[in-house]
């Protein structure tokens, strides 16, 4: 969704405090592209809320990339993708995943005896 659409779209949604029927249109596309459903009308207007403020996001880059002097080697290309929905906290919880080190750090091995080892291994059989 690039180019003159995507900036009306853009442009009616930021216009004013509701949403228009064309951009609840453009989300409901998106959902259905990606497979969303919603448990009730409370969580739909959440994530219509997220996914405009995400849509906004795309759209300023676009915008500020569009407007400089880059080559087209620099440039690359943003669109809404599955996490269009996802609020930022809910984003970087799973680029900040950290393992829990202390569960590791518990464990002990045990060495193996190294001594009888066989020359070679037939790993046909």
């Amino acid at each position: 969704m690039n180019g003159p659409v995507f900036d009306e779209i853009a442009q009616q949604r930021f216009q004013s405090d509701t949403f228009d029927p064309f951009f609840v249109n453009v989300f409901m596309s998106w959902a259905s592209r990606f497979n969303k459903s919603y448990a009730d009308k409370e969580t739909f207007e959440k994530r219509l809320e997220i996914f405009s403020q995400n849509f906004q996001k795309v759209k300023e880059m676009m915008d500020e990339e569009h407007g400089s002097f880059m080559s087209n080697d620099d440039m690359h290309e943003v669109e809404m993708n599955q996490f269009g929905d996802w609020s930022d906290e809910e984003y970087s919880q799973i680029l900040s995943f950290k393992p829990d080190l202390a569960l590791n750090a518990s464990k002990t091995y045990e060495s193996l005896p190294v001594g009888d080892l066989p020359d070679s291994i037939d790993w046909v059989t």
